[in-house]
């Protein structure tokens, strides 16, 4: 098609005008062994969905999700998607969370915390944001009424994505492994922090002290210390 100007006039404005139509393609058709790749016959599978999800659970991005399930799956053509599609999916996912990745943490430890023995506590900055948490199941229970006497608090851990500090606690048992007593997230290293995260180890653990305590040099953990464990000793 080619269109030519056409001038202004008392009968008609300034544009353009079809001045020749031939029809007949100007470019050639995709081949047969790309239909796969067009819009309307790529679709990804459930199995393929989920895998993407738990892929992000790992800080792993979607380009490295499409070339990990191409590796799997024999080629991109066995994919039924695009690179595209894959980056669409982490999007939906991240618009579906939004803002309720909090409430949504919260909801399923509640789920949890129905079941027999299993422990958490959290704190909130306002309505949505996370600042606090801390959990532990029956085994990690019976772990610290058994093999309590001596704990080790290492909050040195940062997670990637939410910017809080991972906050184990363990101890040793008899053979010498390690073992956890309880987990938790917290999102500033002070004394405060710290004061909440060792009351909430003290309500789990059904008001039993440790008879030690070790930990990095901090100096919010040793001022919280003796508030807390007062029958500990602080190394």
């Amino acid at each position: 098609m080619r269109l030519r100007s056409c001038p202004k006039t008392d009968e008609r404005p300034a544009g353009y005008i079809v001045d020749q139509f031939r029809e007949v393609n100007n470019h050639p058709l995709y081949p047969v062994k790309n239909r796969e790749f067009q819009k309307l016959l790529r679709d990804i599978h459930d199995y393929i969905k989920r895998i993407i999800i738990d892929h992000t659970k790992l800080n792993i991005g979607p380009t490295l999700s499409y070339i990990i399930l191409k590796e799997y799956s024999n080629g991109y053509h066995n994919l039924g998607a695009s690179l595209i599609d894959f980056k669409n999916i982490k999007r939906d996912v991240k618009c579906y969370i939004g803002d309720n990745d909090a409430s949504m943490f919260i909801g399923n430890f509640k789920r949890l915390a129905e079941t027999q023995g299993f422990y958490f506590a959290y704190d909130l900055n306002g309505s949505t944001c996370l600042t606090k948490v801390f959990w532990a199941d029956q085994e990690a229970i019976n772990n610290y009424k058994i093999f309590g006497e001596t704990i080790s608090f290492d909050p040195t851990y940062g997670t990637n994505k939410y910017f809080m500090v991972f906050t184990p606690f363990t101890g040793v048992v008899h053979n010498k492994k390690t073992v956890t007593f309880g987990v938790g997230l917290l999102e500033f290293e002070s004394q405060e922090s710290f004061e909440w995260i060792f009351r909430k180890v003290f309500d789990a653990m059904g008001l039993k002290q440790p008879q030690c305590i070790i930990t990095y040099q901090c100096p919010g953990i040793k001022k919280a210390c003796p508030n807390i464990f007062t029958n500990a000793i602080h190394k």
